[in-house]
C-alpha cells in the first residue's frame, strides 16, 4: 500500500503506530486510526490537546480551540505547539466587623507559550471567605492557579477591626487596610501579577463614619479610605477575550463604611473572575461579614478547527 504524510508520498511503514508524531510516511490505516485516537496532526505543528470545556471560536477570521477549566482538571497534548493561556487565582475574602478593608484580586497571569506532548494537571484557586467579626473568624486568602509553569498567586484578604483583629495580607493583590491602630495599612501585591491595597484610616481619624480601604487589582492599587457616602473602590481589573468575549478579570473588593452603628455586608466577587470580596461593616451581627473573593479561572487557546 502507497501511504503519505501531508500530502507527501512516501514509502508504507508498519501500522503498529504507537505515537502519532513518528516520522516517515502514513498509511491510510495508520491515518484512520489516529483519527480514531484524536492523534492525527493535519498540520505541522497543530496543536492536538484534551481537557477541560472546549469550544471553537472564529476570531479574525482564524478558528480557535479553547479549553476553559473553572474547577480542577488536566489538559493533555499529544501534539505540542504554540499556545495562548489566562491563568487567574482566586481573590481574598474582604475583612468584616466593625470595618474591613476589601479584598485583593487573585493573581492575574496571561500570555503565549509553547506547550509540548504530554498530561499537565491544572489548579483552579478558591475565592477566600469573608470575615465574620461577630463571630470571631477572620478572613482568608484566595486559593492559587496553576497550570504548566504558571502560577499565579491567591488574593490577600482584608484586614478587619473586631473580635478578632486581622491585618490584611499580600497575594497576587494585596488586601485593603481598616480604621484601625495597628491594621489600617494595605498589603502588597505580587510583582507582574497585582498591585497593594488601599490605606485605611488611622484610628484618630473619626467623624463618627470609619471606613475601610479597597483591595488591590490586577490593573491598578486599592483606594485609600474614603470619606462622606462613599465605599473606597478596589483596583481595576484586566479585561481579557481569549474566549472570544471582552471579560474582566481580578478586581479589588471594595473597602467598608460604618456611620455610628449603621453598616452594610461585603459584596462578594463573581465566581471564576479571581475578583476579591469586598468589606463589610456592622450596625448589626448579619452587617458585620466581609464578602467572599470570586474562585479562580484557566483558560487555553490556540489555532485549530
Amino acid at each position: 500500500m502507497i501511504g503519505f504524510n501531508a500530502g507527501l508520498i512516501g514509502k508504507n511503514r508498519t501500522s503498529s503506530i504507537g505515537n502519532a508524531s513518528a516520522p516517515g510516511a502514513w498509511t491510510l490505516e495508520e491515518q484512520l486510526k489516529a483519527r480514531r485516537d484524536s492523534a492525527w496532526p493535519p498540520n505541522p505543528g497543530e496543536v492536538i490537546a484534551t481537557g477541560g470545556s472546549v469550544e471553537t471560536i472564529s476570531v479574525g477570521g482564524i478558528s480557535y480551540k479553547v479549553h476553559t477549566f473553572t474547577t480542577n482538571g488536566t489538559f493533555t497534548v499529544t501534539a505540542g505547539g504554540a499556545i495562548e493561556y489566562l491563568v487567574v487565582a482566586g481573590g481574598g475574602g474582604g475583612g468584616g466587623g466593625w470595618q474591613g478593608g476589601g479584598g485583593g484580586a487573585g493573581g492575574y497571569l496571561a500570555g503565549q507559550t509553547t506547550i509540548t506532548t504530554g498530561t499537565y494537571t491544572i489548579t483552579v484557586g478558591a475565592g477566600g471567605q469573608g470575615g465574620t467579626g461577630s463571630s470571631g473568624a477572620i478572613p482568608t486568602n484566595g486559593g492559587n492557579s496553576v497550570f504548566s509553569s504558571f502560577t499565579a498567586i491567591g488574593g490577600g484578604y482584608g484586614s478587619q477591626e473586631s473580635n478578632p483583629y486581622a491585618i490584611a495580607q499580600s497575594g497576587g493583590s494585596g488586601g485593603g487596610g481598616c480604621h484601625g491602630i495597628n491594621n489600617n495599612a494595605g498589603a502588597t501585591g505580587t510583582s507582574g501579577q497585582g498591585f497593594a491595597g488601599g490605606a485605611g484610616k488611622s484610628a484618630t481619624q473619626s467623624d463618627n463614619n470609619y471606613y475601610g480601604a479597597g483591595g488591590g487589582g490586577s490593573s491598578s492599587a486599592g483606594a485609600d479610605a474614603a470619606t462622606g457616602t462613599a465605599k473606597a473602590p478596589g483596583g481595576s481589573g484586566t479585561a481579557n477575550a481569549i474566549n472570544g468575549t471582552s471579560t474582566t478579570y481580578a478586581a479589588g473588593g471594595h473597602g467598608s463604611r460604618r456611620f455610628q452603628t449603621s453598616g452594610s455586608p461585603g459584596d462578594s466577587g463573581a465566581a471564576n473572575t479571581g475578583n476579591g470580596g469586598g468589606g463589610g461593616s456592622n450596625g448589626t451581627a448579619a452587617n458585620a461579614v466581609g464578602g467572599a473573593g470570586g474562585s479562580g479561572i484557566v483558560i487555553i487557546r490556540y489555532p485549530g478547527a
